[in-house]
Order: C-alpha cells, then sequence, then structure tokens
C-alpha cells in the first residue's frame, strides 16, 4: 500500500514541475501573473526572450496612447524565423514581427501574444508544409516565452525528486 501512495506522490509532483500557465482568448496566447509587479514582469520577459535568440524591434507606449498606466506593446521578432519565412513567402513581415503586450488588470499582470497561426490563416490561405512547420516552431517558442516568464514569478515546487522518502 504504501508503494502505492509513494508512486502516487511522484506522479503529482512530477505533474506540478511542468505546470502550464498559457491560456487562449480571441487569438492571443496568454499568462496571468499574480506576483510580480509590471516593472519585474516586463524585465523578467525581456530577459527570457533574449535568452531564447528573440529581439525587440519597437516598443509601443501604449499607457500613453490609451490614457492608463502600466502597458506597453513590443514587436518582437527572431531573425533565423525572418530569414526562412522570406524565403517561402516573399510578405512574411505580415507576420512576424509579433505583438506582445503586458498590462495591468486588478491586481494581476497580464502577458498576451498574438497567434500566429491563426494570423497567417486569416492573411492567405498557404497550405504547404514547409510553411506550417515554422509557424508551429515560432509559435512553440513564443508558448515556451510566455510559460517561463510566469514560472519566474510561480512559487517554489518540489521537483521530482525532492520531498520524497522511499
Amino acid at each position: 500500500m504504501r508503494w502505492i501512495w509513494t508512486v502516487l506522490g511522484v506522479f503529482i509532483v512530477f505533474i506540478n514541475a511542468f505546470a502550464d500557465h498559457v491560456k487562449y482568448k480571441d487569438g492571443y496566447y496568454y499568462v496571468e501573473i499574480k506576483e510580480g509587479t509590471f516593472s519585474q514582469v516586463k524585465k523578467a520577459f525581456n530577459d527570457i526572450l533574449c535568452d531564447k535568440g528573440w529581439e525587440i524591434l519597437d516598443t509601443i507606449d501604449t499607457a500613453k496612447i490609451a490614457h492608463t498606466k502600466n502597458y506597453k506593446t513590443f514587436l518582437i521578432f527572431k531573425s533565423d524565423y525572418i530569414v526562412e519565412g522570406i524565403d517561402m513567402w516573399d510578405n512574411f513581415t505580415f507576420i512576424m514581427p509579433v505583438k506582445v503586450n503586458i498590462f495591468v488588470k486588478g491586481t494581476k499582470v497580464y502577458l498576451s501574444v498574438e497567434d500566429v497561426i491563426s494570423k497567417a490563416e486569416i492573411l492567405f490561405k498557404k497550405r504547404e508544409h514547409n510553411f506550417r512547420e515554422l509557424l508551429r516552431k515560432i509559435e512553440n517558442d513564443i508558448y515556451d516565452i510566455l510559460n517561463d516568464t510566469a514560472d519566474t514569478f510561480e512559487k517554489k515546487r518540489l521537483n521530482a525528486y525532492e520531498g520524497i522518502s522511499f
């Protein structure tokens, strides 16, 4: 019986160690961060973005335009993806750079990124396998960036090897 509880405990800890924070709504992937400030989330996002080889092309101070506090829009890109995408489709720059928003709503900081696959399907009907693979790579990168940023502010969790005695 103890063996069953041990296996169940390892399974629960293992599943929680790889939590997925990303949600989807209205053409955007997003994470909500409860523990960080706007500045902290922006810095963590920038650091993770750079670590993964992405760059910020431009920053729009959306707060000034909308007369709100703590709202920024970034246009991000990864040069390898742009080169590869333009080789497949001349108008690839309609998809890349990707738009990212960081804003505060209530007590939470939100980080949202547009869905590049949906955007590509709206803009054109290109069905080539290589092009779809490129879009999936871009989307997976973005998904990882969102999850890694949210993980920065999660309370430390036990990994699969901590806290279990045999």
